[in-house]
């Protein structure tokens, strides 16, 4: 079952970044910088919801009141 999962999000993975590589790649061009990172953004939260969909993987981020409020690296 996990197989099949993986494979099937794999394709999943495959078209969405065929779709948004065609869309980015054609008409990215002619968008202002800002709307093609909001593109490239959309590529990345479509990949993690056919993962949550797809193979029940979710995230979530703790200890975000920790960092510091200037500049930092997290590694």
């Amino acid at each position: 079952m996990v197989l099949l999962r993986s494979v099937i999000f794999f394709a999943g993975l495959i078209v969405s970044t065929v779709v948004f590589g065609i869309v980015i790649g054609t008409i990215g061009w002619l968008m202002p910088p800002h709307w093609r990172s909001v593109l490239a953004a959309m590529w990345g939260l479509v990949n993690l919801k056919l993962l949550k969909w797809i193979c029940a993987l979710d995230y979530a981020v703790r200890g975000r009141d920790n960092f510091p409020q200037g500049s930092c690296i997290v590694l």
